[in-house]
């Protein structure tokens, strides 16, 4: 059985709260489907104790576990 993929960088946050009080540069964790982050799968809030960062390969979605494969990160 081939292992799921999720192709995920580091975000600006979109967390209103975040945002409201002065938080803009924090950055979060988003999964995608494909390599060309057009379909959303996952999104890791940077506040998450769960959030994966590079050290991580794996992460489970929806009940499944996803290989990570890491994207160089979204220009703020």
């Amino acid at each position: 059985m081939n292992q799921l993929k999720l192709y995920v960088r580091r975000e600006p946050t979109t967390d209103p709260v975040s945002r409201a009080i002065g938080l803009k540069r924090r950055l979060d964790v988003v999964g995608y489907a494909d390599p060309s982050c057009k379909e959303p799968k996952a999104r890791w809030a940077w506040f998450m104790s769960s959030c994966p960062d590079r050290r991580h390969r794996h992460a489970m979605v929806n009940c499944a576990r996803h290989e990570l494969n890491w994207l160089p990160g979204k220009v703020i």
